[in-house]
């Protein structure tokens, strides 16, 4: 199997296409042992195989994917519910296919989708504050920090996320309003 994974990657893409593989629900320990090796994979396809609902289930666990595609496999309906059970502690996943039928998953799956793609923004919006609040603190050691590293580290901690709440609100102290209109920014 490690072989045939070898094989199907592309690590300029950051992928694994194991689409139209014959893979089954034996094979996913193998996968899952690969990606843990390879953080750098982002990407899995897995489309137009045979995984069931355990090998879907191990798939949404892992924590390294970002995109995962199933479409087209044999998980049914109880697997598609166990999936969608496991997908609820993964925040890492923002993008999946799939070929699950059920309405009321379907909604389900948008929604953690949708929780792990604002929860960075959100994650960053707080670190941004807490060290706005902490630049203006005199009892504390960030209090005297200079501008200029201030901008340091907007860049590098906020600026990742294209967010520029930190330099904005470094010199005044925020609200709960400014922080509540920066998270409805983070979700348009």
């Amino acid at each position: 199997m490690q072989s045939r994974i070898e094989k199907r990657v592309n690590r300029g893409k950051k992928l694994l296409d194991l689409s139209s593989c014959r893979i089954n629900d034996g094979d996913i320990p193998y996968i899952m042992r690969y990606l843990k090796d390879n953080p750098e994979i982002t990407t899995l396809n897995v489309g137009f195989n045979g995984i069931g609902a355990e090998g879907a289930k191990a798939l949404s666990a892992n924590t390294t994917l970002t995109t995962l595609y199933v479409g087209y496999n044999d998980i049914g309906a109880e697997g598609a519910k166990n999936f969608v059970n496991a997908l609820t502690n993964n925040t890492t996943l923002l993008s999946l296919t799939h070929s699950i039928v059920d309405e009321r998953l379907k909604r389900k799956i948008e929604k953690i989708l949708k929780r792990n793609q604002v929860k960075p923004w959100l994650d960053t919006l707080m670190h941004a504050r807490l060290l706005a609040q902490a630049r203006r603190s005199p009892d504390c050691p960030l209090g005297t920090l200079p501008l200029e590293i201030a901008a340091l580290i907007n860049d590098y901690v906020v600026g990742a996320h294209h967010c520029s709440f930190f330099l904005e609100h470094i010199e005044k102290r925020p609200t709960e309003e400014d922080f509540v209109s920066a998270q409805h920014m983070a979700l348009s």
